[in-house]
Formats: C-alpha cells, structure tokens, sequence
C-alpha cells in the first residue's frame, strides 16, 4: 500500500484528511486514480488511527503503443515473430504452410523469412494491466503505565487484476503414418510437428482477485528505566483465485492424429466449443510470526557508553493451492504443477553491540 509506512508515522495525529489524485500518460490510454483517507482520534491514554486508500487503473495495451505492438522491434536485438502461425515441418526441414496465411489468421499473420507462416503476437499483449484494490488499516495503542505500551493493527484489502495474451500457441508432433500427417500416404512421408496460433479461440485472458487480512499485538516498554524491549505476535492470511482461458489439448490432439481436423485450414465452431477450457487455481498462504526485542546501554567505556541490542523473530508459513482437475491432468494447454506446502518454518535471532572508538588525547 504506497504511502502507508509514512501515515503509521503519524502516531498522534488527530482529525480527518482526504486526498484525490488522478492521472493519464500523455499517450493515453492508462487512466490511474487513488483515494486515500486518514483519520485518527487521541485520549489521555489512547490513540487510534485509521488509514484507507482505493485506487485503480485502465488496461494499457501493446497495440495502443507504435513501438510496442509489433514483434519483430527494432528496440530489442533478439526480437522476432512467433512461428506459431499455422504451419506443418517435415522431419526433412520442409515446410507446408496454408494458402493464404494472412486470410487464415487475420492481419496479425506474417510471412517468415525461413518459409513459416508465423504471428505477430505482441498485437495482442497487455503493457499494464487493469487494476483495482482497496486497503483498510486500523492503529490502536494504549499506554497501560508511565513504562509500557499495548498496540495492535487490523488490515485487511483486496486487489482485482485483468489482462490479454494472444491466442494460444499450440503443437503437436505426428508420425509418418498418421492420418492427420500432410505426408501420410505419400511415396515420401515421414515425421513432423504441427505448430498453430490458435486464434479461432480468441484472445487469452487472465484474471485473478487476491484478498488478505492481518492483525498484530504487542507491548512495549522500559524496564529499570534504560532498557527498551518489545514483544508482538501476527498473523496473516491470504487467499488468491486465479483463472485464464485455456484450450483441452487431448481434444484437438486426437482430431489432428485422426486427420479430422486439418491446422492449415480454419478451425470449425464446433471444435471451438468442444475444445475450450478454462484453467482455475485457488491458493491461500498464511503466515504467523513472533517477534521480541532487547536493547540499552552495556557498559560505560572511558571512550563513552557501549550499548548492545537483541533481536528475535520466529515465523511460521503455511501455502496450499487448489487446481480444477484438467489443469492437474495437464489436459489443458497450460501446465502449472501443484503446490502443497503445508509448513515452514523461519527464526531468526541478532545481536549486536556499538563500541564507542577509543583515541587517546
């Protein structure tokens, strides 16, 4: 949450404040607002805060960028168009493309100087995506004596997230007899791969929405009145659902080995619907920790005070992830593999001291 560590700062500020900013690019195209609110109340012996910030911005895209919606860029050395268009390549290196390659996918298809009809992909993709979120917080403290200190903070936000790829890229290697093999039949057939941009399928999206909540509580104070110590526990959870659209490869796959569907003609509406998917991961984290301090002066040194601090903190995290079955099967053109990780463990302990520098008169 940008601005918050300088709002915690403010720990007797008392009264409201609200400020509105909102912004473009000179281009346009990536419109960005931000709300935030402070309000904080003090007592003889309390003080509360409370910190609240909205923002979001608009999608910005490749194609709304002249040096960036194309491929093959003269910004980078390394650039060049996908070979994921629509072609078939023989175990021989020779290549079979559609007839039209343009009228087979659009005005992003492009002739390959080695003979592939390839894709311009970066006409699709997203340079920012489209955000939202809001983030609340709440400070609270309490001054139990004249040398001690209870405070606790409550947060909780959520953030939604949007953004496009070109269509998916898909493959598929096909031995010299099968009947989806160009060659198949022929005095001269043999191996090859099948490589395609899908763009039957449309545009890929791939979203998610992410919320968290923590809390933490602690005291304070000085003992003997010259050693500082502190102690708190947190905790935090947070929870993310994630989903993209995918296509379900054993689908297409057997209609290519059958030779039912033809990648260098148009993909029919009926394979479209029988062959989309979506890919869905719900995971959730959650971490609990325990922090303790020590410090004060050590000893006094002809040179000056010599002065030691301890710190301690121990953290436990837990992760899981969920994944629908097709994804985990690896039935669907993306691959992600699954995740459970039910604990681990962190600690960590310092100590230090500051020795004031002797030099003799």
């Amino acid at each position: 949450m940008s601005g918050v560590v300088n709002v915690i700062l403010k720990k007797d500020y008392e009264g409201a404040e609200v400020k509105l900013r909102t912004g473009d690019a000179h281009d346009g195209g990536y419109q960005n607002n931000r709300l935030e609110v402070l309000a904080g109340t003090a007592g003889e012996r309390s003080r509360v805060t409370f910190i609240a910030q909205f923002q979001n911005n608009e999608m910005l895209r490749n194609a709304d960028r002249d040096w960036a919606n194309n491929d093959d860029s003269d910004r980078s050395q390394i650039s060049a168009y996908s070979s994921y268009g629509a072609s078939f390549q023989a175990a021989d290196k020779t290549v079979t493309i559609p007839a039209d390659c343009e009228g087979l996918l659009g005005e992003n298809a492009v002739l390959r100087s080695d003979g592939k009809c390839g894709y311009n992909r970066s006409a699709h993709r997203t340079l920012k995506p489209e955000n939202e979120s809001f983030d609340l917080m709440a400070n609270f403290e309490y001054h139990l004596s004249d040398d001690m200190t209870a405070f606790s903070r409550l947060r909780f936000g959520q953030k939604e997230t949007l953004a496009y790829f070109e269509p998916n890229a898909y493959d598929i290697e096909l031995a010299a007899a099968d009947p989806g093999n160009p060659t198949s039949g022929t005095p001269g057939a043999q191996d090859g791969t099948f490589t395609r941009r899908m763009v039957e399928f449309g545009e890929r999206s791939s979203g998610g929405e992410s919320q968290y909540l923590g809390a933490m509580a602690g005291v304070n104070g000085l003992f003997k009145d010259q050693y500082d110590w502190e102690t708190t526990i947190g905790y935090t959870i947070q929870t993310m659902d994630e989903t993209s659209d995918e296509i379900i490869q054993k689908t297409i796959d057997d209609m290519v080995k059958a030779g039912t569907l033809n990648l260098l003609e148009e993909i029919p509406q009926s394979v479209v619907d029988a062959a989309r998917g979506t890919s869905k991961i719900d995971s959730e984290s959650s971490i609990i920790s325990w922090t303790g301090s020590f410090s004060g002066d050590l000893m006094e040194l002809p040179s000056g005070t010599a002065a030691f601090a301890t710190f301690a903190e121990i953290n436990r995290t837990e992760y899981e992830d969920v994944r629908d079955q097709g994804t985990l099967d690896g039935i669907v053109t993306v691959q992600h593999p699954h995740i459970n990780l039910e604990f681990s463990d962190f600690y960590t302990i310092l100590l230090s001291t500051i020795f004031p520098q002797y030099s003799p008169a």
